[in-house]
């Protein structure tokens, strides 16, 4: 019930945030998204990136469910965790490369190999944690310029 909760706030903040980012250049400003997720889409759409909420998501180095967002045509994935030491503790299993991940917490001593796709480029900003698999030039930039360099995986140039 949490979950549908916090799903269905993540649906309305979103579209709040579309709705009010395509209102033009006046009037009064909106008020900004609770939800880190949403205040991500509203981050991009501020920059220019045409940005659809496509979906669920889940990876190896992920207890629970991301959002996948279509960022200029490009599927990027996005994930939330309860806090910022969490989302430190994640990030920190991850290898630099990002083609490997190993335990965050606890006693699991398994390491997952990850073919990816394309380049791997992993983003940590407070309990966010955001995965680009891809070469896309302009996603790239935008996601340097809101998120800073990749933490693992390709590092963008």
């Amino acid at each position: 019930m949490r979950s549908l909760r916090a799903a269905l706030v993540l649906v309305i903040a979103i579209l709040g945030g579309a709705c009010a980012g395509a209102g033009g250049q006046g009037g009064s400003a909106a008020t900004p998204p609770s939800d880190p997720i949403a205040q991500f889409v509203v981050a991009l759409q501020e920059v220019g990136a045409t940005v659809k909420v496509k979906g669920t998501v889940s990876q190896t180095f992920s207890a629970g469910a991301g959002r996948i967002l279509s960022v200029n045509g490009e599927d990027v994935q996005v994930f939330r965790y309860q806090d910022e030491g969490i989302a430190r503790d994640v990030a920190s299993a991850i290898s630099p490369d990002g083609y490997s991940v190993g335990p965050s917490r606890g006693n699991h001593t398994t390491i997952s190999q990850i073919d990816w796709v394309a380049p791997p480029h992993f983003y940590r900003q407070r309990e966010l944690i955001v995965l680009y698999v891809g070469d896309d030039q302009g996603v790239l930039e935008i996601l340097n310029k809101l998120l800073g360099t990749p933490f693992a995986g390709a590092k963008a140039s």
